[in-house]
């Protein structure tokens, strides 16, 4: 079930790659032109406690026993001594069976509130850096040590809850390379 999720985890990610490229140009463009993507936005709805003024209900870390191992998948936000805060990218279950990765927008109001979660590892934990590039064309995987860990990269982890704390047993630095 971990390799099936990783695949799907790979796929994601590249997924993501090649639609962060959509934006990245030399700025030379008209920018007075409509752009058209070939996607068209769907109206998504609404939690009633938003519309009622309420303050929004953020998803609590999930806890498990302490024995069950658990993927978990996070953008790295800060990075301490045999730690690091994450804030989560949940994945959501499409209708066809297929999934999505749900990231907040960077620098978004969301994300500045989004729930951190502290992940834990020792010298047993197992690290991997995985490379994309090419928009995804590409990648490679190769062992990894903690001091691949930085900021503003993605980290997909396998290991397990203790309240609020992830402990990891595996760690997946991904490093989208854009050019």
């Amino acid at each position: 079930m971990y390799n099936k999720r990783r695949r799907m985890f790979i796929t994601m990610t590249m997924v993501l790659a090649l639609s962060g490229l959509t934006g990245c140009g030399k700025g030379t463009e008209d920018t007075d032109r409509p752009v058209s993507f070939g996607v068209e936005a769907e109206e998504l709805p609404v939690p009633e406690e938003m519309e009622s003024g309420e303050e929004p209900k953020t998803q609590e870390p999930q806890e498990l026993s302490g024995t069950e191992e658990e993927d978990f998948c996070g953008d790295i936000v800060e990075i301490g001594e045999g730690q690091f805060t994450v804030i989560e990218i949940y994945l959501e279950e499409l209708e066809d069976g297929g999934e999505i990765m749900v990231a907040f927008a960077e620098g978004s109001d969301e994300e500045k509130e989004a729930p951190r979660i502290t992940v834990t590892y020792d010298e047993n934990t197992k690290f991997i850096k995985q490379k994309i590039w090419d928009a995804g064309a590409g990648h490679e995987e190769t062992e990894g040590t903690a001091d691949n860990l930085k900021t503003g990269l993605t980290a997909h982890m396998n290991g397990r809850f203790e309240g609020e704390v992830f402990h990891a047993a595996e760690v997946m630095v991904v490093e989208v390379i854009q050019d």
